[in-house]
Order: structure tokens, then C-alpha cells, then sequence
């Protein structure tokens, strides 16, 4: 499938390569691709059609393919250019399409994406992708001092500190690479023949401490990898780190001292490295013998983001080049490209003392850190080893590179390091140059020196397999012995079971013939299958294997049987429905428990990023974690479990619905455990616990990659129910679910819903004494309920109990365990909590006095208890797992000695009762002082309870009040209760809300608050009621029905809270009063509520204010300063809006009282295409301006939202902040797109502080919502208007501002409507300049100027009285000027409603006084021409004398001739004809209409043209429209004639001057045309019509026309 390989362009920031890390250093603007070139992969196909250049880098102007050539052309590309250079395996050429990459090389820095997308889509194009960059960062120019840790640490390295290494030296003696011991084993430094290719700037080609082969400058593309580009220096000392000469008595020696090295340059000259360059310089080292390869650089792009750079990486690696690269210099964890790639092994940075390389390490380079990678084994995106950092190495002989000599001492950076590991592979390929680069991974991972100080014991993500060590991966090196190791899969990975793996191994012997690769499983003898040729491979279908972890072996085995084996192990898992990868519990309803709760961490994993952990408990405590589900059908629970504790006392158990299934302690890895489980709801828990002894390795457990059977969310019940029955009535008290939120409860009676709550508590008051009652309860989820709870069947009883006995339990305390009143030591102080409804379920309900209270006592102390002391305390805690402070308790018994009989509960009567609330839990405290000898005396009865007594004890301190520490146990002691009744009359105390509610929309709703208490004894009951428009309901149940009326019952000392809702349904003024009637013994109580409900009002609109507030709502409550109508000031009118500290009396502001008033109304504003504009008058002078003080603001709010007196509003502001302005402004203000189609609540603030201000505050008048810029309302006061109109701009963006005066205006209803534009109005005056349009009231006979700012005299003015009106033409009059002009509006009566008129434009035009005229056949085959000149109700139109016909059969007017006399203008009747009665011949006429001017000046209309046939066809009108009757006037019948642009149904109305239909006609046309029917001049009841003028109104679809005609008898 074609790619585009362009996401990364969007995903991906640049990465550095990894030279020296730069103190201090300033990035460079390093783009991550090339702007001026992109890559491509032709198919083949389009290599057989195209003409290329054979040889790499060469260029051709052309594909030689058209459409490539097409693709080239629009891309802005000037040259093709070949990327590779040739491969000499062309097998893998051929089949990876290697030598079909291309670079297109654009003519200018451009659009880089658009060129990828354009070839992208071509067939004839497999892949695009950017020419991706990768950089070198500088090197400092630090004090050099002779250093090299990496081959024998003696902690020389100088601590970097005061800009050089001049500390103290650092490191762990002996943490090194063992490169001294390698040596020597290997008897030498390596072999000159072993080749390293460095892939860098190229190298000093002259360094007398080199050994070079040839190599190439892949950059600039020549035979010279001189280090000279502008990041010189960084390739000539990575290649001294891997190969410096060793043991020539000069400079320094390199890893491999003895190998060669050969410079393959990537850099340009100007610093940048192309991936091409680097794809060539991979082919070129897998080509030329290289051995090894380092690559000391690196982008943050993914593997797959280059493809042809993943192809040449993989083609060196399958050509025998093992290849390093390092990770980064950011100390984040990601593993940069190419270190990333599966043929790359990731090297990072280790510092001197055993450390990952990090801003804190030892080494003191603070500024930089290595790159670690994923928390996964063998990942591409981990890291494999690290090598050393910050060491000596050869340096560009001069001043030309990091320092001013041969050599630099503190070369740093994972550029460092990817060389000294690069160069301990040559050492290991000069022992066996026959090593494949997977055996060198696996030997060179495996022998690696562990690194603990970061990631612990054995592999992790910090340090990978840990530190090279050179002298062990040289001892895995045998010679003539074969090589076995198994590359996939990694060790430790996870795979889902029933899928297929498959096994490789790379398996070699130097000196014989690989004979066969035998893969086993297990513990298996017997091989699972064997292979006799390369690849050595092995499909393992893992399906009938079974769950967890496998062992995998691989033997090699010679032509002389001598053998190999490699191995790893694998663990076979189910799809995990839970392996913690949120990085939380958040996936399923866990639920933890102890005292140190499990976590998710990431710091040890099985398989992903995430497992859980248990926590860090103490000695005696454990954790829990637990989940219990629905299983749906019956299956296998499985998961892996690690531990890590003190054999026999760190213990990790599995419970399965609190049975235990098996337990795992001391030091077990990754394993997998698997329990069959039945359908139905289990609860799955996982504890770690610990004795008293000492704790040994991790002391912890792990939980991963949990798989479940089919299951569904279990919805956790209500816990712990109980019932308690009192005189008629039953108290149900529960806790919440274990774990979720449930919303809340419902409560069943007998199996039948009694009432729903959000409380956990819950009083029946409609029982009966003496008859049972079953109880269970639900949870109520967002998604779903639980089942119901276990029943609880309780019968309430008139009987008052005046005793009752706490706790059930007959066993006593032994003699050495705490109780109030054991002696093993010499004073002890214990906490016990006994609940509620414990006390209910004995009959005991309160609010109660509690007069007496004893334990059993089953024996008595051997000595009296000193100080004994009775503390008592209402509780909302369930038992004593923490301790009550002393300031929460009250005594209520002390005595001087206390040595109770035993045999029975020795009750103790309190000093003072104690008042119980009949609701909390109460804590009983009992404590005594030092006696004189501690011994094993002293008992009571007890019932264990978990947490149920609390207890400090000792020989030497007194611990009476002692309130930390101590231990918990479960003896509870039994408590026996006196209690005395309290007289029960209720009383009632209510706390309000404000119910002073806004102005709401129909169908919104507010709410406020009222809490009811019982503050007196027994029960108080009620009602609560509320009008009509107000609802009450319990808090809390916004989705319960609304009710008028609510009843309530209410416990001693109990509160319920109710929501008052105003939620109006029709617009209008609500109040009416709250009114409580209730049992207590006090007036019922009346509290007013008031509020209003007003319909939004629908724009577009205008709003003057004189009819005072016209449902806009003042929210200004206790402000001083506050929103009035009133008559203070207008800006037209009498009356506006605006602020008064006096009710309206004056337009003035108190300016010492700080204020903040709003104004609200809700708008409806239409869905529409045209931009909606708020306009308003306003002023308001205020102070300030940024910051502001005393101003005006305007916002839009969502429906339903109210402003808060006092509060400015914080979003939704429209325009800016209005003030400093003493006269009347105009502000329009565009209304957001986003509020079109919407309810919104338009709100005018002000706000003015309690300082310095000015006169007068804020104003507000002739407010409107329009439809569009062009509009405007005008309110009309009287008979005139002066206002200015909407502004318009010419042509040349112009703004004009115009005014009009209108006098005489008559019958205005409210407003006018105006519109303005700019040559926006029909033919023939569309070329005008300024128009307007005038609606709303009568026009005739009004006289107006016009200001227009045009700058110039208009050369006439035209004008049309209604839509349908003739247009009449004014020149230019002598008082007019080049800003206003004025004209008298003809009389016509009350008809004139809209009125429409525009200037001309500045050039004289033809005055078009006719308009087109109409030529049709009629059935004698003679053309009938008629016209109109549209008067107005026989107003003549001036200047007019004459109409001439001419006809021709050409369309050509020079060679027309005259058809008629000159036909006179009529001063009475505006329609014509004439009928061309002349011999025709079947052809087409043209006709033109000559209008001749009473100053004998002439105007050409036409042509129009018609054809004359044996059948008449009728021409098909470009417009629909209706052209008139004919004759007009008629008597007693006239032709109505009309066009249709499209065939249709059309009707047709006469109507009377009142607007009264006389006659209707309807027909249906076919096809286009023009049509024509004859009126008689008769109504519908066929009876002559009176003389007068008539209407025809013409209807298609929604468009009307209209025409006069007169009836003259």
C-alpha cells in the first residue's frame, strides 16, 4: 500500500545528535526536514517510462514522463536527482525498490507538504517523505586534563565545577569497561583488519593517532571526509574514542586501538546531515567490509518515518555491520532515531560512579543527561547497554577543532559513548571476525556489567543490560566453536496465548558447517523442531501451550557435533482486561483497604507501562486491594503476581469471596496464577500482610495483566442495613457501597418502593405497631442499580425501653488482654464506639437522656482502679481504628478508686445525663491511673467487633490522657444503658433563601433554598406549600416531579433541606407566600415569594423606553445607584433608561456608594444569513479609562442565567466599556454567529466605585436589534424624524454617513424602517451612487432633506412610491449642494407605505424614462407592441413628448426604418400599443423604441424581437412579470397580459383600493411564455363593477407583481 510519510511533520520535534552535551548552549533553528527538497520512491512502472540519471547525486531537469513531468511542475521542482548510490547485493535492491528513490529538489524553499501530497497521490509514486535532517550540537572548549575512566577507573575524573573539570576527582574504583583485562586476554588491541565506520563529520585525515581506510563524503558528495564542515571536530573524536592507536607511546588509546577506522562523512558543509547521505554511507560500509558501526546522531522521528533510511539500516545490518548509536542528551525518556531502529543497538551514557549519566550525577556536568527509553525489555524504544562519557579523545590537529592541540580530554555526551561500545565489538569481531551482529548483540547485552544505583537488580529502562564489559563479552568469544543465539523472541516478552511466534536464531561456527538449529520448549528432551538451513526459524503456535511462562531453547549443532544454546524465556498471558495502563484504578470500581493502600507505579513492571503495587506497610498491618464483579459465564480468572518479602512472613494472598485460593512469600519473579470461576457476582481480592519479624528484599508485592471471565459492572448494594422499631414508626440506618457514587437509594417496603433519598438514613412513619415490616434497599447508579440489599424485618413497638444491652457476645476477656478495668499493666485507657442504631435495635431512640452505663464484669480487678474516669462523645466514626482527642469528650463519672463486684453489669450512675441526639454513634472513654502492682485480673464480656476497642496501656506512665499510639483490637466490651425519656414537643427553626427570583423565560426555572430543623424533642411534622408558578421539592431531587405541596417529618435534632423553585410556564408577575403549617408549638410560618416571567422578545425590534420598562428587568438589590425609566433624560422622545440614586427623580449618581446595577431582557435572535447589529443611544460620562471606575458595560448571558446584583458578569461581553461621554453616543455592536437561533439574555451593567466620578452615570435609549448593517429602526415622535442612517461605502471604500429629515410623515405606527446601499437598487437605477429605502409609515406629500456626504452635486435624484411603483426622475434643483439635497414626495394619499429613492452618480446618464417594451403575435400572425411608462395614478411624467416605432429584419438599427408616426405622450392613460399590420413574411422582426423630450433631445430603446411562422411561437421571457392590461383605461373589458420565465401554476387577484379581492383567476402552464386572458369587468357574482382604479395582483409561488388598471363607464 502507497504511504505519505508526512504525519511526522506534525507529531515530532527536532532531535540533536548526540555530540559533546554544551553547557550553557543556545539551540540553533534546526528545521527537522529540508524545505527545499523532498524524497520519493517511484514504482516500477514509472521507472520503465521515465529517462533518469544512473549515477548517485546525479540531476536531470525532467522525469521524462508527462505526468510526473505535471507533478514536477507544480510542486514548483527544477531537478530530479538520483539519492543512492548502488548496492552491490541487488537482490535486496530489487527487492526493497531501494534504487527507485529519488530527491526532487524544489526552486524555491516552499511548501514542502504540498509537494508530498501532490506526488503522494500518484500511481506512479510507492512512497513520499521529507529529506529528514539530523545534527551535531558544538563541542565546549574546555581545559583539557589526561582522564580515561571508561578503561580503568581509579576515580580520576576531575568533578566538573567553575566552567572546567578542576574538582576533586569522582567515580567507583573498578566501575569500567575492563578494557585493561581485555586486552590482555585478547593479547593485543584488536585487528588493523577489523574496519569501524564512523558515521560522522568525517576525521583529521593526517591525526598521527588514527589508523584510516578510505572512506567517503557522503555530504557534499566527494572522495575527501576531511573533518572541515562547520561542526568539525565531532566525527575525528569519536573515531580516537572507538580505534586511537593503543600502545604507540602517543596521545591516547581507543577501545579498539588496534582496528581501523574509516570516516564515512554525512555532514554538508554547512553542518546539516541528510538522511540521504546517511543512507548512503549505510550502503557503502555494508559494501566495503565494515565491521562495526557507530552513529553518534539522532532525530526524534519513528521508525517508519524515512523508509529508505530503515531499509539501508537494515540492509548494512543483514550485510554483516553490527551498528551502535546513542540514545540523546536530554534526560527524557525517549530513545532517539536510528538507536531506535530493531538493527541498532541503543547506547547511553554512564558517569564514573555507576550512575546512568545525569544532571545530578557525580561527574558534575549538570546541564545534560542521558536518554533512557519504555519500561520494556528489548523494546525498540529502550536502551540496550551504556558505555562510558566524558573521556579523551583525538582532536583536528591545530586550533582547528575542541581544543588548541592534537587532543581532547572530556569528550562527552552519548556521542561518546556509542563509539567506546562500537569499539568493544571490534574487539570481539578482531577475536571472531565470523560474528553476526545479532550474536554480537546477544553476547555483548548479556556479559554487560549490571547497573543497580538507577533501576535495581537486572534489566531497566534507565541503564538496559548495564555497562560494557569488554574482557567478558571476549570470554564468550571462542574460536572454532559454533554460535548459537536466539534473536526473537526477547527475553521476558509477553505474548497473548493462541497466537503464533516465530522463533529466530542466528547461528554460525567459524571454522565448520552449521549441521542443524533444534528448538525445544520447556523442559522438553525431545526437540519441537528443527531446522537445517538459514534462516534458522520456528513457527510456535502457541494455542494449545498453556498459560505463563515458557522457556525456549535453541541448539546449534556443528558438522562435528559440537553444540550451542542459547535460550529465553516467554510468558503466554490472555488479553488483559486489567493491566493498570490508565496509571490509576480508574478502570474498574477497585476498592483498597489497610493501612497503606495499594498504587499504580511504574518502576516494576510484567508487561507494559503500569502494575500495582501493594503498600508500604508497617510491621502487623496488611493492604487490600479488591474488585467484585458479575461473571457472565463460567471461565478462568488469571494474572501474574511477583513477591518479594521475608519467607513465611511478608505473605501475598489471592481470596476469592473471602476464601483464600492460595498464598505466594518470599522471592517469586513474574509468575501466572489461574482460578476457575463460576457465573454470578465474586469479589476478587489481593492482601499483603506482614508479621512482627523483620522484613526482607523488595517487601512488597506486584499485581499485572489481570484477565476475568465474561462479567458485567457490578453495581456495589448499600451496606450494613438495620432496622429499629419505635411507637409507629421505623428508623432504617446504612452505609454507603463499598466502592461507586451512587446518585441515590431507593427504599422497598414488602418488595414495594416506598421513597427515594440521597441521605443514609431513613424514618417510615406509616407503620403500625406490633405488625413486622421487611426492608431492602437499591443503589441508585448514573448507568445502572444494584440488587437489593439483604432484608431486614423489624416490628415497631409502643413499648419505650428504659434499659438496653449493647453487644451480644457471653465470652469474657482473657486476663492479659485490655479492658476498661484489666491490671496486666498498671494504667490503661481504652475507646469504644457503639452505634446507633445498636441502640435503636434495643428500643432506645433519642433524643434520650442517658442517666447510667456499666460493662459486665466477669472479674473483678485485684486491686481498685486509681482515677477511674467515664468520657463520653457523639461520633460519626464506626469504630476505633483512630483515636478521639480528649477536647471532643465529656466526663460524666470520675471516682477515686473503682473495683466493680463481678457476676453481672455493674451500672454507674452518670454525675450529669448524658444527652444523646438520637443520631451520631456514641464513643464511650474509660481510663484509670497508676495502681500500685499490675497482674492478670480483670474481665469483662465482649462481642467482637473489627477496630472495636482502642487502647494504650503501661507500667510507668499514667495513661488517662494519652490519645496516640496504642493498639486496636476486636473485644469489644458489652455496654449495658440507662436511659430516661425527655419530655417530646418538636420545635421548628427555619433558615431562607432569597426568594425575590428574576425574570425568567417560559419553561426556565431558579432555585433557592429552605432548611427545616426539629431543634426540640419528638416529631415534628409539617407542610409545606407554595402559589401557582412555584414548586417545592427535597434537596437534591432535581428529577422528582414538582409539587405545590410537600409534607415532612422530622426527628429530634434533624434537618431537612428543601429547593423552593420559581418555574413560571406563561409570561406575567408571581408572588404569593410559602406558607409552613406544622405541629410545634408556634405560629405557622409565611414567607412572600415573588418573582416575574417575560417572554423573550424576537429580533429584529426597536425599543424606546417611552412606555417605561417594557419588561426589561432592573437586578439591582440594594445597589444605591440603580437602573430608572423615567423622564430625567431622552435622547428622542420623552423618557429613556438610565441610572438615579433617586428612583428615577433625576439622572445622577451617589458617587460615595459603591454600586453595580444591571438591566436584563431576554432576546430570541433568528437564524439568518445577513450579519444581526445591536444599536443603541447611550451615554454616561463615569471615570476612568483602563483602568476603569464608574462605566457601562454590555453582555449576551445563556437563557436561564441571571446577573447578581453587585457582581459584574465575567464572560460574554460584547463591544468595550462605555463611559467618559457626557452627550448622547450611537454604539452598534455585531451580534456572534453563535447566538444566531438562540434565546440569549441581553444585560447593560453599571458599576461605579465608592470614590471619585463624574456626571451623569449611564443612559440608555432607542435601543434596536437589526437584521442586518444596512437597517435601522427610526421612532417617530409627531409627524417627523431626524435621524442619521446606517453607513454605506462607495466603490472605493469611501465611508458615507447620511441624515435625513422627514416632515409631514403621517399614520406611523411605531418606528420606520430605513435601509441604505449603494448602487444595490433594481434597473434602471442600479448604476446610482447612495439609495435608500424608506417603510413603516405614510410618505405622500412628506417634504425631505437628505444630507448625503457624497462630496458632489447629485445630477438628479429618483424616486418610486411602493415596491411596485413607476421610478420618476428629479434633476438636479438649484439649492441643491455637494452634501444635502431636498424634494417634495407627491401627494398619493395613504397608499404611499414604502418609498424608494437614490442619487445619481457623479457621470451623467441617459434619464431611462421607458422601460423595455413587449412584442407579441397575435393569431393573424401581426406583431401587437405594447408599453407603459408606469405614472403613477395619472401623474404625468415630465418631458416626455413622443414614442417612434422602427423595424428591421436584421439586428441592426442603421438599417431600421420608421413603422409609425410618431406616437403622442398621453397625459391620461400611461399604457400604449400599436399593432404592426403590415404584409409579414416568415421571418424574424426587430423593433426599437424611439422617445423623443419635449427639449427635442431623443432616447433609443431595443431591440426586441420576434418571429413570424404558420404556427406563432411565443418568445419565452428572460423574467417573470406582469405586464399590464390593455386597453387602460377599458370599457368594459380589458386584456391582462403577463410573462412566465417558467412554466407553472399562476393565479391572479383584483382587488378593490381597500385591499378587498373582487375576482380571482388561476391557470397552468406548461411551458414558458408569454399568456394573456380577457376581464369583462365583472366580481365574482358576475355584476358589473362601478368606474374606479383597480389592483391586479399577480401570484407565483411567494412572489407577487402588481398593476393598475382604470374602469372608465
Amino acid at each position: 500500500m502507497k504511504r505519505i510519510i508526512i504525519s511526522m511533520l506534525y507529531l515530532f520535534a527536532l532531535g540533536l545528535l548526540f555530540g559533546a552535551a554544551i553547557p550553557g548552549s543556545v539551540s540553533k533553528d534546526r528545521p527537522l526536514y529540508a524545505s527545499d527538497r523532498i524524497k520519493l520512491k517511484l514504482s516500477e512502472q514509472a521507472i520503465r517510462s521515465c529517462s533518469l540519471p544512473s549515477q548517485a547525486y546525479a540531476e536531470t531537469p525532467s522525469f521524462q514522463n508527462s505526468e510526473l513531468d505535471r507533478l514536477l511542475s507544480l510542486s514548483g521542482g527544477e531537478a530530479v536527482i538520483r539519492a543512492h548510490i548502488p548496492a552491490k547485493d541487488k537482490g535486496w535492491e530489487g527487492d526493497t525498490g531501494f534504487d527507485r528513490w529519488f530527491i526532487v529538489r524544489l526552486k524555491a524553499p516552499g511548501d514542502v507538504e504540498e509537494a508530498l501530497s501532490l506526488f503522494g497521490k500518484s500511481p506512479l509514486v510507492d512512497l513520499v517523505c521529507p529529506e529528514y535532517f539530523a545534527y551535531l550540537q558544538a563541542i565546549p572548549n574546555d581545559n583539557f586534563y589526561p582522564n580515561n575512566w571508561g578503561h580503568n577507573n581509579t576515580a580520576q575524573l576531575p568533578v566538573y565545577q567553575g566552567g572546567s573539570h578542576s574538582g576533586p576527582g569522582v567515580g567507583t574504583v573498578g566501575f569500567d569497561s575492563d578494557a585493561q583485562l581485555a586486552w590482555d586476554h585478547q593479547q593485543g588491541y584488536g585487528d588493523p583488519n577489523i574496519i569501524i565506520a564512523i558515521l560522522d563529520t568525517g576525521a583529521d585525515l593526517n591525526h598521527p593517532d588514527l589508523r584510516l581506510v578510505p572512506g567517503y563524503d557522503f555530504g557534499d558528495n566527494d572522495s575527501n571526509p576531511t573533518d572541515n564542515s562547520s561542526e568539525q571536530g565531532h566525527g575525528t573524536s569519536c573515531s580516537g574514542i572507538a580505534a586511537g592507536k593503543a600502545n604507540n607511546s602517543l596521545g591516547i588509546a581507543g577501545v579498539a586501538g588496534g582496528c581501523s577506522v574509516m570516516p564515512l562523512k554525512i555532514v554538508t558543509t554547512n553542518g546539516s546531515i541528510p538522511f540521504s547521505a546517511i543512507e548512503n554511507a549505510l550502503i557503502y560500509a555494508g559494501d566495503h567490509d565494515v565491521a562495526v558501526g557507530s552513529m553518534s546522531f539522532g532525530a526524534n522521528v519513528n521508525v517508519g518515518s524515512s523508509p529508505s533510511t530503515d531499509d539501508a539500516l537494515s540492509y548494512a545490518y543483514n550485510h554483516g555491520v553490527t551498528l551502535f548509536a546513542s540514545t540523546a542528551n536530554n534526560n527524557v525518556s525517549t530513545v532517539y532515531y536510528p538507536a531506535k531502529h530493531p538493527s541498532v543497538i541503543a547506547v547511553g551514557a554512564a558517569s564514573p560512579s555507576g550512575q546512568r549519566k545525569s544532571p545530578s550525577s557525580s561527574d558534575g556536568e549538570s546541564w545534560w543527561g542521558s536518554n533512557y527509553g519504555v519500561n520494556t525489555q528489548d523494546s525498540p524504544n529502550s536502551v540496550d547497554v551504556m558505555a562510558p562519557t566524558i573521556l579523551p579523545a583525538t582532536d583536528i590537529s591545530g586550533t582547528q577543532g575542541y581544543s588548541n592541540g592534537d587532543y581532547y580530554m572530556w569528550f562527552n555526551g552519548t556521542s561518546c559513548a556509542a563509539p567506546y561500545a562500537a569499539g568493544v565489538a571490534a574487539l570481539m569481531k578482531s577475536k571472531n571476525p565470523l560474528l553476526t551482529p545479532a550474536e554480537v548483540c546477544s553476547l555483548i547485552t548479556s556479559t554487560a556489567t549490571d547497573m543497580t544505583a538507577d533501576g535495581g537488580v537486572g534489566w531497566d529502562r534507565y541503564t538496559g543490560y548495564g555497562l560494557v564489559n569488554a574482557d567478558a563479552a571476549l570470554q564468550q568469544v571462542i574460536p572454532g566453536m559454533p554460535i548459537c543465539s536466539i534473536t526473537y523472541p526477547p527475553h521476558n516478552s509477553v505474548f497473548e496465548l493462541g497466537g503464533s511466534i516465530e522463533v529466530s536464531v542466528a547461528a554460525n561456527d567459524p571454522a565448520r558447517s552449521i549441521n542443524s538449529v533444534q528448538f525445544f520448549l520447556d523442559s522438553g528432551i525431545n526437540p519441537e523442531y528443527t531446522d537445517y538451513e538459514a534462516p534458522y526459524l520456528w513457527n510456535w503456535e502457541t494455542l494449545n501451550s498453556g498459560l505463563g511462562q515458557h522457556t525456549i531453547r535453541a541448539m546449534v549443532t556443528d558438522d562435528e557435533s559440537h553444540t550451542a544454546i542459547s535460550q529465553v524465556t516467554v510468558h503466554l498471558v490472555l488479553p488483559a482486561d486489567e493491566g493498570f495502563e490508565s496509571g490509576n484504578f480508574s478502570s474498574y470500581d477497585w476498592f483498597t483497604s489497610g493501612t497503606d493502600a495499594w498504587a499504580v507505579q511504574n518502576e516494576q513492571v510484567f508487561s507494559g507501562e503500569y502494575t500495582a503495587k501493594a503498600g508500604p506497610i508497617a510491621m502487623n498491618q496488611s493492604c487490600m486491594l479488591s474488585l467484585r464483579l458479575n461473571i457472565t459465564s463460567p471461565g478462568n480468572l488469571s494474572f501474574y503476581r511477583k513477591v518479594s518479602s521475608a519467607q513465611g512472613h511478608g505473605i501475598f494472598k489471592f481470596t476469592l469471596d473471602q476464601v483464600e485460593q492460595e498464598q505466594w512469600s518470599g522471592e517469586h519473579n513474574w509468575d501466572i496464577a489461574s482460578y476457575p470461576v463460576s457465573v454470578g457476582a465474586h469479589t476478587f481480592s489481593w492482601s499483603y500482610s506482614k508479621d512482627a519479624s523483620d522484613a526482607m528484599g523488595s517487601d512488597c508485592a506486584w499485581l499485572d495483566q489481570i484477565s476475568f471471565p465474561a462479567h458485567s459492572t457490578y453495581y456495589w448494594e448499600p451496606q450494613n442495613l438495620q432496622a429499629a422499631g419505635g411507637d409507629s414508626f421505623v428508623l432504617l440506618r446504612w452505609s454507603a457501597p463499598i466502592t461507586g457514587n451512587p446518585l441515590q437509594y431507593k427504599v422497598f417496603r414488602d418488595g414495594s418502593l416506598l421513597s427515594i433519598t440521597s441521605d443514609l438514613v431513613y424514618q417510615d412513619l406509616e407503620v403500625s405497631n406490633g405488625i413486622s415490616y421487611s426492608y431492602t434497599l437499591v443503589a441508585v447508579y448514573p448507568e445502572g442499580e444494584s440488587s437489593p440489599s439483604a432484608p431486614v424485618v423489624v416490628s415497631p413497638t409502643e413499648v419505650t425501653a428504659t434499659e438496653g444491652i449493647i453487644g451480644t457476645g457471653v465470652e469474657a476477656t482473657p486476663l492479659t488482654e485490655p479492658s476498661p478495668i484489666n491490671l496486666s499493666y498498671r494504667s490503661l485507657h481504652g475507646q469504644a464506639i457503639y452505634q446507633a442504631i445498636e441502640l435503636n435495635q434495643q428500643g432506645i431512640f433519642g433524643p434520650i437522656n442517658i442517666r447510667a452505663l456499666g460493662f459486665y464484669i466477669e472479674s473483678s480487678p485485684a486491686l481498685p482502679l486509681p482515677s477511674f474516669v467515664i468520657r463520653v462523645a457523639h461520633t460519626t466514626a464506626e469504630n476505633v481504628e483512630t483515636w478521639t482527642g480528649g477536647e471532643n469528650l465529656t466526663t460524666v463519672y470520675s471516682a477515686t478508686s473503682y473495683q466493680p463486684p463481678s457476676g453481672d453489669y455493674h451500672l454507674l450512675q452518670l454525675s450529669e445525663p448524658f444527652f444523646w441526639n438520637g443520631i451520631d454513634n456514641i464513643l464511650v472513654d474509660t481510663a484509670f491511673g497508676q495502681v500500685s502492682a499490675a497482674s492478670h485480673s480483670g474481665s469483662v464480656r465482649f462481642t467482637q467487633i473489627p477496630n472495636g476497642y482502642r487502647y494504650t496501656r503501661s507500667n510507668n506512665i499514667n495513661q488517662s490522657n494519652v490519645f496516640v499510639g496504642g493498639l486496636s483490637t476486636s473485644f469489644r466490651p458489652n455496654l449495658k444503658l440507662s436511659v430516661e425519656v425527655i419530655p417530646t414537643q418538636p420545635e421548628i427553626e427555619v433558615t431562607t433563601g432569597e426568594y425575590s427570583f428574576g425574570n425568567l423565560l417560559p419553561g426556565y426555572s431558579e432555585m433557592s433554598f429552605l432548611a427545616v430543623q426539629n431543634t426540640g424533642a419528638g416529631i415534628l411534622e409539617g407542610v409545606i406549600s407554595v402559589p401557582n408558578g412555584f414548586s417545592i421539592i427535597p434537596s437534591g431531587q432535581d428529577g422528582m416531579a414538582m409539587r405545590n405541596e410537600l409534607s415532612f417529618a422530622l426527628t429530634a435534632d434533624s434537618i431537612a433541606v428543601y429547593s423552593v423553585v420559581f418555574n413560571p410556564e406563561t409570561p406575567g408577575s408571581y408572588s404569593g407566600n410559602l406558607l409552613i403549617t406544622h405541629n410545634a408549638d408556634s405560629p405557622s410560618l409565611s414567607l412572600p415569594l415573588s418573582g416575574s416571567c417575560t417572554a423573550a422578545k424576537i429580533a429584529p425590534f426597536v425599543e424606546g423606553f417611552e412606555s417605561g420598562y417594557n419588561d426589561w428587568t432592573p437586578i439591582d438589590a440594594e445597589q444605591t445607584n440603580r437602573w430608572a425609566a423615567g423622564l430625567a433624560t431622552s435622547q428622542s422622545g420623552s423618557q429613556s433608561l438610565y441610572i438615579s440614586q433617586d428612583s428615577g427623580l433625576s439622572h445622577s449618581y451617589d458617587l460615595s456608594s459603591r454600586s453595580l446595577s444591571h438591566l436584563m431582557r431576554y432576546i430570541s435572535f433568528p437564524v439568518s444569513d445577513s450579519s444581526q447589529v445591536l444599536r443603541f443611544a447611550w451615554k454616561a460620562n463615569g471615570e476612568g479609562n483602563g483602568p476603569y471606575y464608574d462605566f457601562m458595560r454590555v453582555y449576551l448571558i445563556p437563557a436561564g442565567s441571571s446577573p447578581t446584583p453587585g457582581q459584574l458578569l465575567l464572560g460574554g461581553q460584547l463591544g468595550g466599556t462605555y463611559n467618559l461621554q457626557e452627550t448622547w453616543q450611537e454604539a452598534k455592536l455585531p451580534i456572534p454567529r453563535e447566538y444566531y437561533g438562540q434565546t440569549m439574555g441581553l444585560v447593560i451593567s453599571w458599576k461605579n466605585d465608592a470614590q471619585l466620578g463624574y456626571q451623569p452615570p449611564a443612559a440608555i435609549d432607542n435601543l434596536r436589534i437589526l437584521p442586518d448593517s444596512r437597517t435601522d429602526y427610526v421612532l417617530v415622535f409627531g409627524d417627523s424624524l431626524n435621524c442619521a442612517l446606517p453607513e454605506v461605502s462607495d466603490p472605493n471604500n469611501n465611508l458615507i454617513r447620511p441624515r435625513i429629515r422627514i416632515s409631514g410623515i403621517g399614520n406611523c405606527q411605531d418606528y420606520v424602517t430605513v435601509k441604505t446601499g449603494y448602487s444595490s437598487l433594481d434597473s434602471p437605477f442600479q448604476d446610482a451612487a447612495l439609495d435608500i429605502s424608506l417603510s413603516g409609515a405614510q410618505f405622500g406629500g412628506t417634504q425631505i432633506v437628505m444630507e448625503h456626504n457624497l462630496g458632489y452635486v447629485p445630477p438628479f435624484l429618483s424616486y418610486k412610491l411602493g415596491s411596485e411603483g413607476t421610478w420618476m426622475l428629479l434633476l438636479a434643483a438649484q439649492d441643491w449642494t455637494d452634501s444635502s439635497v431636498c424634494f417634495q414626495v407627491p401627494n398619493g394619499g395613504n397608499e404611499i407605505t414604502e418609498l424608494y429613492f437614490s442619487l445619481g452618480a457623479p457621470q451623467p446618464i441617459e434619464p431611462p424614462w421607458v422601460p423595455p417594451f413587449v412584442a407579441l403575435l397575435n393569431d393573424q400572425n401581426q406583431v401587437e407592441i405594447t408599453w407603459t411608462d408606469r405614472s403613477w395614478g395619472g401623474i404625468p411624467v415630465p418631458g416626455i413628448s413622443s414614442f417612434t416605432l422602427w423595424r428591421s429584419t436584421e439586428n441592426d438599427h442603421n438599417g431600421a426604418s420608421v413603422l409609425c408616426d410618431p406616437i403622442p405622450y398621453s397625459q391620461t392613460s400611461s399604457e400604449y400599443s400599436y399593432t404592426d399590420s403590415s404584409t409579414v413574411e416568415l421571418t424574424t422582426y426587430y423593433y426599437w423604441m424611439q422617445v423623443t423630450y419635449e427639449d427635442e433631445q431623443n432616447s433609443l430603446w431595443g431591440p426586441i424581437s420576434v418571429s413570424t411562422v404558420a404556427d406563432p411561437v411565443v418568445p419565452v421571457p428572460q423574467a417573470t412579470h406582469l405586464i399590464g392590461n390593455f386597453p387602460n383605461p377599458f370599457n368594459p373589458h380589458t386584456e391582462i397580459r403577463y410573462g412566465l420565465a417558467e412554466p407553472g401554476q399562476v393565479k391572479f387577484e383584483i382587488l378593490n383600493l381597500k385591499g378587498q379581492r373582487i375576482r380571482s383567476f388561476s391557470f397552468s402552464h406548461t411551458e414558458a411564455g408569454f399568456f394573456k386572458f380577457d376581464f369583462e369587468g365583472r366580481d365574482a357574482n358576475d355584476k358589473q363593477l362601478s368606474s374606479g382604479v383597480y389592483i391586479i395582483r399577480m401570484t407565483q409561488g411567494n412572489k407577487h407583481w402588481h398593476r393598475k388598471m382604470t374602469l372608465l363607464k
